[in-house]
C-alpha cells in the first residue's frame, strides 16, 4: 500500500507537469473517488447494513 502511495504521487506530479495543477488535482480526486466506490463493497462485513 505504501508503494502505491508513491506511485500515485508520481502520477499526480507527472499529470501536473502536462496539465495545470488544478486539472491534475481534480483528476486525481475523481480517480480516488472511483477507487473508493469500487472497493467499498468488499470492505463491508457481509450482512451489515451500511451506516
Amino acid at each position: 500500500m505504501l508503494a502505491m502511495q508513491g506511485v500515485g504521487a508520481a502520477l499526480g506530479g507527472a499529470l501536473a507537469e502536462r496539465t495545470s495543477p488544478a486539472t491534475a488535482i481534480a483528476a486525481l480526486a475523481a480517480a480516488s473517488l472511483a477507487v473508493t466506490l469500487l472497493l467499498a463493497p468488499g470492505l463491508r462485513a457481509r450482512g451489515e447494513a451500511p451506516a
